[in-house]
């Protein structure tokens, strides 16, 4: 069909609407098509002369087979055949002007063994359509500016191979929906406004391999039921994928074969811009191999992992994209400013190209085009991260390149001084209590009340008490603080006070803000640890004191002797005591 040398013209009418449009055909020798009604075949027993047929026997040996008539499609599909088991082959067919009534060109339905070849299906419903059939071969046919797909296979369930066609200029190049055990080789599928190629529904077991997509609405897309279980049988390496306006899409979270594995490599995309300075499964043994050192990301999940390094953009020293990024390693506080002024072109200034960005190169443009060549972003987590930029001019030509941005924790700030105190200030070891009360005074700058209690430590063990903690101004120097209360055994433990008698002890509080920020404070307290013995005769000796006053307040006496003879009296013990 395509090898021939002449042409001819005819004119279609397009998509079902009144404008007319100038298409060229491949035409066959002379006198190569005769017209023919349209056929429409029934099971086995419609292959007949009178339906087209021109020769065989229906086996495998000798299958029937359809060939050299023009057929137009106006009024009905141009062949249709269901319900056949018999193997026949349909080729030599030119089929045209069945859009205005949505009438296919080939249709087949529930066919076990039939074979589409050399055939021109133009400006119908469909080009070419076989659903729930089998053993179904589409091969060397040119399916053309049709209303919907130029190839569409449904539920074709086994052995269905669509290869070396070209379907061009239809809604949808190649659609294979819900058909398992598909081919899809060797196609030239171009111009397309909606889809290239698409896998659709439950498809299963479908490789596409060595396409040329190009210049189509999507390249090639995996659409599946958003309920169906992910599928590892779908194979998609060694296309050419061209100048789509989407290139790639895939709902398959990550289980499409976008490659072949190393060597073999996977596709090769117009807007891949990495290098080829590495080679070896992992990319990372130093010389060139063909293979792209970093994938190609088409989303979150699917990407082609070995890209194949063919350039497919304008000629080189025309468009240039070209960026650097200050600072080049930062924290994710960081806002890191990418500047694109770099990017150049031979035939218009820097000024007027438009340029987008992907700041993960994950498929996913992060802005809109724009002609402001500076750019600003803000990593919210840590890693190494490949910034793309592409910059396209006012002809639709693109360019594009990648660099290589460090995203680190950032570093802690110093702690904030605190000011720290410990009430009261003398801690008796032997002495009964709860707790013990510590007051935190911050810099005005910032707030006690953004203190998180729960990270509150004394001497770096003990924590706070989450209740009760007060803001108040314990010290009356109009700086508010936090009083946070510690368990008494637990703050005596950390002392770790052994010696009897008054020493010195440093109390260190730390503890951070509810952002983050780190504050620390000491103060120094006396401590004191009475022998044990004499600490209970001094319980005893005030008890003793206490019953002498009640004693001698019983008495005539006056209030002024009562109270001298008491004290006498506690004298006395405690000496006796000591």
């Amino acid at each position: 069909m395509q090898s021939k040398a002449s042409v001819y013209v005819i004119a279609l009418i397009l998509l079902a609407s009144a404008v007319s449009a100038v298409v060229i055909l491949p035409e066959r020798a002379a006198g190569a098509y005769s017209t023919h009604a349209a056929i429409y075949i029934n099971g086995d027993s419609g292959f007949v002369s009178a339906n087209g047929v021109i020769d065989g026997s229906g086996t495998a040996s000798d299958p029937y087979i359809i060939a050299g008539w023009e057929i137009d499609a106006s009024i009905a599909s141009g062949i249709k055949v269901e319900h056949a088991n018999a193997y026949f082959i349909i080729k030599d067919i030119y089929v045209h002007s069945g859009s205005s009534g949505h009438n296919l060109g080939i249709d087949l339905f529930m066919c076990d063994h039939a074979t589409i070849e050399n055939c021109t299906a133009v400006d119908c419903g469909m080009g070419i359509f076989a659903a729930n059939s089998g053993n179904i071969t589409i091969s060397n046919c040119y399916a053309a500016y049709n209303v919907d797909a130029g190839i569409f296979v449904e539920m074709c369930n086994f052995n269905t191979k669509i290869t070396n066609n070209e379907a061009c200029h239809n809604l949808n190049g190649i659609y294979n929906n819900d058909a398992w055990d598909t081919l899809i080789s060797g196609n030239k599928v171009h111009n397309n406004s909606q889809y290239g190629i698409v896998m659709t529904v439950g498809s299963f077991s479908v490789r596409a391999t060595d396409n040329d997509v190009v210049d189509n609405g999507a390249g090639i897309t995996v659409n599946l039921w958003s309920y169906w279980i992910p599928t590892d049988q779908i194979f998609i390496f060694h296309n050419k994928i061209l100048r789509n306006t989407i290139q790639a899409s895939d709902n398959n979270l990550g289980h499409t074969h976008w490659d072949d594995g190393y060597p073999n490599g996977g596709n090769s995309w117009s807007d891949y811009f990495g290098s080829d300075l590495y080679g070896g499964p992992g990319q990372n043994v130093l010389g060139p191999d063909g293979i792209g050192d970093m994938p190609y990301s088409i989303d979150a999940t699917s990407k082609d992992r070995y890209p194949l390094m063919i350039n497919f953009s304008i000629p080189d020293n025309q468009l240039v994209a070209s960026f650097d990024i200050t600072p080049s390693a930062g924290d994710t506080r960081t806002i890191f400013t990418f500047d694109a002024s770099s990017s150049s072109d031979a035939d218009e200034p820097t000024a007027t190209l438009l340029a987008h960005w992907d700041w993960e190169n994950d498929g996913v443009w992060d802005t809109a085009w724009t002609t402001n060549k500076i750019a600003y972003h803000q990593y919210s987590s840590t890693g190494d991260y490949t910034a793309l930029l592409e910059v396209k001019d006012s002809s639709g030509h693109l360019a594009g390149t990648i660099r290589s941005v460090s995203v680190s924790v950032p570093p802690l700030p110093p702690p904030i001084k605190a000011t720290i105190r410990f009430d009261p200030s003398t801690l008796y070891i032997n002495s009964s209590g709860q707790s013990v009360a510590v007051f935190i005074e911050l810099d005005k700058t910032y707030d006690v009340r953004c203190i998180n209690v729960s990270t509150v430590l004394l001497l770096g063990k003990v924590p706070a008490s989450s209740y009760p903690s007060t803001v108040g101004d314990k010290d009356k120097d109009k700086i508010p603080d936090l009083m946070v209360k510690f368990d008494r055994n637990a703050t005596i433990a950390a002392l770790n006070t052994t010696s009897l008698g008054k020493t010195t002890g440093t109390i260190t509080v730390s503890g951070s803000l509810l952002n983050g920020t780190s504050f620390s404070g000491s103060d120094v307290i006396k401590v004191i640890k009475l022998d044990g013995d004499k600490s209970r005769a001094n319980k005893s000796l005030i008890g003793l004191g206490v019953q002498n006053i009640v004693i001698l307040g019983i008495g005539t006496m006056g209030m002024s002797v009562i109270i001298a003879a008491a004290l006498t009296s506690l004298i006395a013990m405690r000496k006796k005591v000591e």
